[in-house]
């Protein structure tokens, strides 16, 4: 047994039933499959922002719509200051991480950073292109169903898109019925 041979055939264990014999951690598959689900978070969380920057600038900021949040707020201080909503949603977000990592930490707080990123950066491209409507009714529609459909995947997979989610996380702590 010192060299893991079966003793009923002889032949050589292969790694995966020897894993106990040589002390190899039992995880090594699930280490695989972590990383596999991580690629996958990130996929669908990239995807998800897309949807929800392309519902602010094809759809709600066109329009004049100013939505909840700090992408409403986003949109309207781009009417005031002339910079990309984009932009804005990411310097309004700044203080929200250091709040959200102060409190929760890197783990929770990287993939919010990442979904702002491509919130902001999508947002931003979109905006490049022509909008889809003009019509505000439509607007609203469509934006809230790309808005709706990108924050639900975005918090399916353990993130938030910064602004005032982050800020309700930490109410929720000090008052938990909120």
């Amino acid at each position: 047994r010192i060299f893991g041979t079966d003793n009923y055939t002889g032949s050589l264990h292969t790694i995966s039933s020897m894993r106990t014999f040589v002390f190899l951690p039992e995880r090594m598959e699930d280490m695989n499959s972590q990383s596999h689900l991580g690629i996958r978070k990130y996929i669908a969380i990239t995807f998800a922002c897309a949807l929800y920057g392309a519902g602010v600038s094809l759809f709600v900021d066109p329009n004049d719509l100013a939505p909840g949040g700090f992408t409403g707020l986003s949109v309207m201080l781009n009417r005031l200051l002339s910079v990309e909503t984009g932009t804005i949603y990411l310097f309004l977000n700044i203080p929200v991480i250091c709040l959200g990592i102060w409190k929760f930490g890197w783990k929770f707080t990287v993939s919010t950073l990442y979904a702002i990123l491509v919130v902001s950066l999508s947002a931003n491209l979109f905006a490049l292109t022509k909008p889809l409507t003009m019509e505000p009714m439509l607007g609203a529609l469509f934006g809230g169903i790309l808005n709706g459909a990108g924050l639900g995947i975005v918090l399916r997979n353990s993130a938030t898109t910064g602004g005032t989610d982050i800020i309700i996380k930490c109410l929720r702590q000090r008052i938990p019925h909120l």
